[in-house]
């Protein structure tokens, strides 16, 4: 676990994007289909090591979720705004 101390103490490493590894696509059990890819924003170095000795990293970043379909029996019917001159 790492400790809010263990944050304070670490070191701020810069995140450079070797690859574009795209979305992972996920077809769920009600039909839909989605993509999620996950975008790290920052790292932190701690001063704890792994049993191997190799440095322990605290992550964070934003999941992003993109739908690709959803089957029609899940999709709620829209009203179609009215312009402003059909409005009496």
């Amino acid at each position: 676990m790492i400790s809010e101390e263990d944050l304070q103490e670490g070191e701020i490493v810069g995140v450079v994007e070797e690859e574009d590894r795209g979305w992972n696509t996920y077809k769920l059990s009600d039909g839909t289909v989605i993509q999620v890819k996950f975008v790290l924003t920052s790292v932190i170095r701690t001063k704890k090591r792994n049993p191997d000795g190799t440095p322990v990293y605290a992550v964070s970043g934003t999941t992003m979720v993109r739908t690709v379909k959803v089957p029609n029996e899940l999709r709620e019917k829209t009203v179609k705004k009215k312009e402003p001159s059909e409005v009496t």
